[in-house]
């Protein structure tokens, strides 16, 4: 499939497709029923460590400090988004053509898929190892090398989180993301090899420590998720 590791997977099942990305700076958009390759996506010159998207464009973040922007009709590259300072260990596709990045060099941007340009940067205190976003809320959630789980509100103008969860994890959180059915919980794993629940509903409080014996998380981009049913 590629030269070398695949580093993260993304699902659209109205498209059909799934994409996968790779340390040989490769993503690949396979066709999800017969399992053979539409195309190959190349523009990034490090290994690419997240990826996503949408049925029109695929997104993928670089160890190079960028972000690729692809269309899937025709597998060209449109833009190439520039101005994290370090490796860029996420991305995330929203509506109204908005993509979330999430970078070692401790911010998280906002970009505009039209152009390609950021229109908006958070500072975090640690390297951002994971992004999830919730549409229905406008609640952006990530992951950090510190250990905690920060929650920012996208629709607000402050430029601080509105909450920080801290007691979730003792090592660094690897991945982040939202029932899928409901978004009132969030779930997140960590080098500390546990996953975690977070109740999304006010108190932001951890719900439930999931542990199991050989589980172990080696990478800081390790990921869990949920199934499509929310399980």
């Amino acid at each position: 499939a590629h030269d070398q590791e695949c580093n993260c997977v993304a699902i659209n099942e109205g498209a059909g497709a799934v994409v996968t990305a790779s340390s040989d700076g490769t993503a690949k958009v396979w066709d999800a029923r017969s399992g053979q390759v539409r195309m190959e996506l190349r523009g990034a010159s490090q290994p690419i460590k997240s990826v996503d998207m949408n049925g029109q464009i695929v997104v993928a973040a670089s160890d190079d400090r960028t972000c690729s922007i692809w269309s899937m009709d025709t597998g060209r590259l449109r833009h190439t988004c520039r101005g994290h300072a370090g490796k860029i260990y996420s991305v995330r596709l929203a509506s109204q053509g908005r993509i979330f990045t999430g970078s070692t060099d401790r911010s998280i941007k906002l970009w505009n898929t039209t152009d390609g340009r950021c229109t908006r940067t958070w500072s975090c205190t640690s390297t951002c190892n994971a992004l999830a976003f919730e549409e229905a809320a406008g609640m952006l959630a990530s992951a950090h090398q510190d250990g905690a789980v920060r929650l920012w509100d996208v629709r607000a103008q402050s430029a601080r989180p509105v909450a920080e969860v801290t007691t979730a994890h003792s090592a660094p959180v690897t991945s982040a993301m939202f029932d899928p059915c409901s978004g009132k919980q969030l779930l997140t794993n960590s080098r500390d090899n546990s996953l975690c629940l977070i109740d999304m509903r006010g108190s932001f409080e951890p719900v439930a420590s999931l542990r199991a014996s050989g589980y172990t998380v080696p990478y800081n981009w390790s990921a869990a998720c949920f199934s499509p049913d929310g399980q």
